[in-house]
């Protein structure tokens, strides 16, 4: 639509009104182009070398683990002892957050026995590489989090820019087009072509109603990380759709009223129902963040 006007821009010469709506939308449209373009790039780029790192994190935290069980054995700590134990057991589904945490506790219960470290293989200098690497996976979990969060709010922000589109289009560049349709048939022609919209103008003038939109994300509880291809169903109209490798979900051109969704992927709990009003324009974000089935229960 944007490279139909600018082929027909003449058609407007000397109209600083047409012209402002033109640029206006240009604008608009330029800044929708950028968001698009850096979320082309797959989310995987973001969050994949923080996983590359915790698969390495998690190897050197069990060894760790496995060592400051030996120093509270010998201390006989009974309480740290069963912490470490605990920890062991929770490596495998546990969080990059939960990692984290579990590996500054145990460095720091480790600390004031460096005597007994160094009879176990554990120099100072390793004993500090350890601490380095806790630091750096605190970085890298931290920058990803943040990465991820910027890529959720560019989502938020292309729905904005979406809606001021299609509003200029509707209530500003559609009346302006009519107004040349017989100095330009060929802009008219081609313009109400890619609205997808009959030539009458009665229809032209009709008001809109299915203008809202629910979207959302869709994560997993234990790692926070997007899970793509979750089903999200909107109950009332029996439509459904899938998350993409965002984790992103959306239902657009949805009237005015009240919903409900629901959401499940394989592998997960199926949580509740959200029942949510959108109002005329409206833009309602719903989240999911699912449960992994328990094992043990099933």
């Amino acid at each position: 639509m944007q490279i139909t006007l600018e082929s027909y821009q003449q058609a407007f010469e000397g109209n600083q009104e047409a012209m402002a709506v033109m640029n206006s939308f240009s604008e608009h449209n330029s800044q929708l182009s950028a968001l698009l373009s850096k979320l082309t790039r797959p989310v995987s780029t973001v969050y994949q070398p923080k996983m590359n790192k915790q698969i390495e994190f998690t190897k050197k935290l069990r060894s760790m683990i496995g060592v400051g069980i030996t120093v509270a054995t010998r201390k006989g700590d009974a309480t740290l002892l069963y912490t470490l134990k605990l920890y062991r057991t929770q490596l495998v589904n546990a969080s990059a957050f939960l990692l984290r945490e579990m590996a500054v506790h145990l460095s720091e219960e480790m600390t004031p026995h460096t005597e007994i470290l160094t009879g176990l293989g554990i120099t100072p200098e390793l004993f500090e590489a350890f601490n380095q690497m806790i630091q750096d996976f605190s970085v890298t979990v931290d920058n990803t989090r943040v990465q991820l969060n910027v890529r959720k709010s560019d989502r938020k922000a292309i729905r904005s820019l979406l809606k001021t589109c299609n509003s200029i289009v509707r209530d500003q560049l559609d009346p302006l087009v009519l107004t040349v349709e017989d100095e330009q048939p060929d802009l008219f022609r081609e313009w109400f072509t890619l609205r997808a919209r009959k030539k009458g103008k009665s229809q032209l003038n009709g008001l809109e109603t299915a203008n809202s939109d629910i979207s959302g994300t869709v994560t997993d509880s234990t790692t926070n990380q997007p899970l793509a291809f979750a089903i999200v169903t909107l109950v009332e109209q029996g439509t459904v759709t899938e998350s993409d490798e965002d984790g992103y979900y959306t239902f657009d051109e949805l009237s005015e009223g009240d919903y409900t969704l629901s959401c499940h992927a394989s592998g997960y709990d199926v949580p509740e129902v959200v029942k949510v009003a959108a109002g005329k324009d409206d833009s309602v974000v719903v989240d999911f963040n699912l449960k992994r089935v328990n094992p043990i229960l099933n």
